[in-house]
């Protein structure tokens, strides 16, 4: 058989090995071999492992850098250290925050409970157009009867 490549990996060179034929039975080649098959070994782990650090890396690149806590709503350089003034009134600051975003829901729910009520109205008044023009229709259709109706007669 004819090789064009150098095999990277233990399959190919073991079918090079079994080509061989009466050659293999050799002791300097089977410890070729051997020594062959314990090189691609380790350079299949090692290729392993630096592609699953490659992955880390990777990652580590990608992962956001954590932000600090605006406790006091002040930007600041440096360690972060409160006394007990800063922590009430970081405190007051969260209550105050809490309080706005509580606000902000009931005033959603509000807004939807209005949007769903008007839109109940608007339906309401389409459906009292609707038998509006139906009651008007018939009463023409009603009128046109009995005009038909009275000159029928006078006939």
């Amino acid at each position: 058989m004819q090789y064009d490549a150098v095999p990277e990996t233990i399959r190919p060179l073991r079918r090079l090995f079994r080509d061989l034929g009466p050659l293999r039975n050799d002791p300097r080649i089977r410890l070729l071999m051997a020594a062959s098959e314990i090189s691609m070994a380790t350079t299949s782990i090692k290729k392993h492992e630096n592609k699953g650090l490659r992955n880390a890396i990777a990652l580590k690149k990608k992962a956001i850098k954590g932000k600090r806590l605006n406790v006091l709503g002040r930007e600041e350089g440096g360690a972060q250290l409160f006394g007990p003034e800063e922590i009430q009134t970081a405190k007051q600051a969260s209550i105050a925050k809490a309080q706005a975003d509580l606000a902000v829901a009931r005033e959603r729910v509000i807004n939807k409970q209005l949007a769903v009520l008007k839109k109940q109205q608007a339906k309401c008044a389409k459906e009292e157009r609707r038998e509006e023009r139906a009651a008007n229709a018939q009463l023409k259709a009603d009128q046109k009867n009995s005009w038909s109706w009275r000159k029928k007669l006078r006939k």
